[in-house]
Formats: structure tokens, sequence, C-alpha cells
């Protein structure tokens, strides 16, 4: 539920979606943060390139890429890992669990 809200939702809708629907609205919310991310980091090298071609030599002014994140690939939970949690997170608030 933190990363739930860190990504700026409502507390309340969290128990309204299931586990895969919680997953998917934090993927995007982090999608949508590292594009925003990496449009400032562009819009701030491409100001300050203008700025040093002005004063010094175009020539000697490090690439963009040196300033953006590397890609890392994100491991993702399985799904006896997500109901561990989901019964745990039961137990926490004294839930039962019920066989189908």
């Amino acid at each position: 539920m933190k990363s739930w809200v860190e990504c700026g939702q409502d507390p309340a809708l969290f128990w309204r979606f299931t586990l895969q629907e919680v997953e998917l609205v934090i993927e995007a919310a982090v999608a949508r943060l590292d594009r925003e991310q990496r449009l400032a980091l562009e819009i701030a090298w491409q100001t300050a390139n203008l700025t040093g071609i002005s004063f010094n030599s175009p020539k000697k002014f490090p690439s963009l890429s040196r300033f953006l994140p590397r890609k890392k690939g994100r491991a993702r939970p399985s799904v006896e890992a997500i109901k561990a949690i989901a019964l745990t997170i039961n137990a926490m608030n004294g839930g039962e669990v019920r066989e189908k």
C-alpha cells in the first residue's frame, strides 16, 4: 500500500482493486514518472548545451547519455510471493482464509 500512496493514489481505493490491477496502476505511475524525469533531464541538458556553446567549445560538452539513468531489469514477484503477502495482510487485519 505504501507504493500505492507514493504513486499518488487514494488509500481508500487500494482495497477495491485486485493485486493485478494495483500492480498495473503502480507500473503505469512509475512509467509516467520515468518519462517526466527523462524529459526534465533532456531539457536541462539542452539548456546547458545551448548556453555552453556560446561560451565554450561544443565538442567538449558531455553527451546526454552520460546523465540518463541506465535501464535496470526489475524482478517480478511470483504469484506465490504475492499470495503470501496478501495472506499476511489479511491475517494482520484479522481476516479469515476461505478455501474454494
